[in-house]
């Protein structure tokens, strides 16, 4: 009996510690998810800003971060973004921001953009998270992506 004493707790201590090492790596996860958030709403917002303050362009056309940070706020001029985001805007003026999200990223982002409000849509084609109006915008900025 008292030689069971010893496995138990070594059994208890390494459950423990395992436990205490998936929680670390769930938080982390967490960070960098909340943290890859504020890089995609920087980056739309900055889109937004520079797709407001120019015209659009004869054809379709592919802009990366260091086009689009001209027109970001002082503040977001310096940051640094994805290389493989980019946003993409057509002749009638439409845009799109084609960025790449992790699933946890994905997960966050659908609480700041629920599916049942009217008048907007979050969906990820091919990789790409979109948001739009409906699902026939949606579709229509996931196509601009490809």
């Amino acid at each position: 009996m008292w030689l069971l004493i010893p496995v138990i707790l070594v059994a208890y201590l390494l459950t423990a510690y395992l436990d205490s090492r998936g929680d670390s790596g769930a938080a982390e996860i967490r960070v960098r998810a909340s943290e890859e958030l504020r890089h995609y709403k920087a980056f739309m917002a900055a889109a937004d800003l520079y797709f407001k303050s120019h015209d659009a362009p004869s054809v379709r056309t592919r802009y990366g971060w260091q086009d689009i940070r001209l027109s970001a706020p002082p503040g977001l001029q310096g940051a640094s973004m994805r290389p493989d985001w980019y946003a993409v805007r057509a002749p009638d003026g439409t845009w799109a921001a084609c960025t790449q999200l992790g699933e946890e990223a994905v997960a966050r982002a659908a609480m700041l953009f629920p599916t049942d409000v009217p008048g907007q849509t979050l969906k990820r084609v091919a990789d790409v998270l979109v948001i739009g109006a409906d699902d026939a915008a949606a579709a229509a900025a996931a196509d601009l992506c490809k």
